[in-house]
């Protein structure tokens, strides 16, 4: 940008107006090689007015002596002098009043404002003229910048690292028995990490888990999955496993799925993908157009080149209808694989209300209807902060049952609560849309369901007669599961149930019949990967110790 041409000089005086001002508040020097002028002022010598053992008055007289040799000044020019009163002015009062002592050695004559004018200088000769605040401020954003990236930086993974783990299957390992094929499983939650071990040790396959958190937060963009694809990334992950099983949120493993589409064979995964979707396959993505296109094409691709490299599978019954509804296209085959319903026991957290047989429990989600059941209708109930760890299921076996306002439409909890035999309170279709209409609980829109099929001739799934179409698409409300929940349709008939006892309310005996029918229900789960592993190559057989294991077939 050049320069700004200087104010125009008065025309009483040698000197601009904005020069002047800078002479009176003794900041800018007189010349000591004749006055300012447009052929003589770039090389003109300046000195600060107040030196050491000069007044203002004394300095204007100085002004008007001959000049003196002055080897140790800068030469610097009068728009650079002129930037330095700028940038000296933009500092704040308090720190130009104490400036000259800043720099009160006798051998330094020359002072703050003078240090400041020669760094102006050099933004001179630049044509650039740069506030001080403007330069701390542009600093303070470069270091905070790079604080947050460094805090917030994940690596690509594409090595052995301290920073990019891979946790082992230790436990199948011991067994010493030829394990195949191996498999990792990509996954971020928990409750998926337990169950997909529990499949794969009943299976005697081993299993390693990596985090996609590590490389990727939520809702992967295109560009993240791009660079890690050329980063060596998805090399490195695919080189080392069979199998990869996606889990949780989909569009961490956009990296993977990408891949596939590649042109250059060197970038594709080399492993078969499992596409394990249990939520919304789009979740938290932000170009979801672009997400669409990617997920289109391989599904198109899963039914021919990809057909024996790609596999979908589902914990849930939604979550083949919600991908077709949004992409628009007609998926292949979509096994739906639920959850063993296995979860470890640990303490019940002291913090916690103590349990209680005459007391339901819940857990709270970014919902108010909880509140409502307790303060207008007065029923008592021990609720959870969300996020707070409880203890698992077996700590809800000391209360009167389990209220689940459902926040999703399936959920671990459910499956696990079913097979350790916990009393579900579940609120009916009907009432779940009440709910969802007069805000109390808005957490779940029951209506996206009514966008799906719904004929029965093209429902893929069956549904309790009681209850409209839709419902089947929540396993809240799938048949095989309605045995064993309870489900509410009002506020009221949720107060009488508070007044039962434990054993009054459980009249479907759900302690003791859950346990039983889940432990029938794990062996379809198996069989259904079985299935999977068969569709992939693999076979299961018996090894030379008599033991199982899955082998190449």
């Amino acid at each position: 940008m050049p320069a700004r041409p200087l104010a125009p000089v008065r025309s009483s005086s040698l000197y601009t107006a904005e020069q002047e001002e800078a002479i009176e508040d003794g900041l800018l020097a007189t010349p000591t090689c004749g006055y300012p002028s447009s052929s003589s002022s770039s090389s003109s010598s300046y000195i600060p007015l107040h030196a050491l053992s000069q007044s203002h008055s004394q300095s204007h007289t100085h002004m008007h002596s001959p000049p003196q040799p002055n080897n140790s000044r800068w030469s610097l020019s009068p728009w650079s002098l002129m930037a330095a009163y700028r940038l000296y002015t933009s500092i704040p009062s308090k720190m130009r009043s104490s400036a000259p002592t800043l720099l009160s050695s006798p051998s330094s004559s020359s002072s703050v404002p003078f240090a400041v004018s020669v760094a102006a200088h050099f933004f001179a000769v630049s044509g650039r003229r740069v506030r001080i605040q403007q330069l701390l401020l542009a600093a303070c954003v470069v270091l905070v910048c790079a604080l947050i990236l460094l805090a917030t930086a994940r690596p690509v993974c594409h090595h052995n690292s301290s920073s990019c783990v891979i946790i082992p299957d230790d436990i199948v390992e011991a067994t010493a028995m030829p394990i195949h094929p191996t498999v990792l499983y990509y996954n971020t939650h928990g409750g998926c990490n337990q169950n997909m071990r529990g499949v794969m040790r009943s299976l005697g396959v081993k299993v390693d888990l990596f985090n996609p958190k590590q490389v990727a937060g939520y809702g992967m963009s295109a560009s993240r999955a791009r660079y890690l694809i050329e980063s060596g990334h998805v090399d490195f992950v695919c080189s080392r496993y069979d199998i990869i099983v996606i889990g949780d949120t989909i569009p961490h493993g956009r990296a993977l799925l990408e891949s596939l589409l590649e042109k250059e064979p060197m970038k594709q995964c080399r492993s078969k993908i499992v596409v394990e979707m249990t939520n919304r396959f789009d979740w938290d993505v932000s170009d979801k157009a672009a997400y669409y296109n990617t997920i289109s094409a391989l599904v198109q691709l899963s039914k021919t080149t990809l057909k024996d490299k790609l596999f979908w599978v589902a914990n849930n019954n939604v979550e083949k209808a919600f991908l077709e509804h949004k992409v628009g296209v007609s998926m292949p085959a979509v096994r739906v694989l639920r959850p063993l319903g296995v979860a470890p026991e640990y303490p019940y957290p002291l913090d916690l209300p103590e349990p209680n047989a005459n007391m339901f429990a819940a857990r709270q989600h970014y919902s108010t209807v909880y509140s409502v059941l307790k303060r207008k209708y007065d029923i008592p109930i021990a609720v959870f902060p969300f996020g707070h760890k409880y203890g698992g299921p077996k700590n809800l076996l000391r209360f009167k049952a389990f209220i689940d306002m459902p926040y999703e439409y399936s959920t671990m909890k459910l499956y696990e609560n079913i097979a350790f035999g916990i009393p579900m309170i579940i609120p009916t279709p009907r009432f779940l849309e009440e709910l969802y209409d007069t805000g109390v609980h808005k957490m779940l829109n029951p209506y996206i369901l009514q966008n799906f099929p719904v004929s029965s001739d093209m429902l893929p799934f069956k549904h309790v007669p009681e209850f409209p179409a839709w419902s089947a698409y929540m396993d809240y409300y799938a048949p095989e599961f309605a045995p064993y929940l309870y489900y509410v349709d009002s506020y009221e008939q949720l107060r009488n149930m508070s007044s039962m006892s434990a054993a009054e309310l459980d009249s479907k005996s759900v302690r003791v019949e859950g346990p039983l029918f889940y432990a029938k229900y794990r062996e379809e789960i198996l069989g259904g990967w079985l299935e999977l592993f068969r569709d992939m190559g693999y076979a299961y057989k018996l090894n030379g110790d008599g033991g199982n294991t899955m082998m190449p077939s």
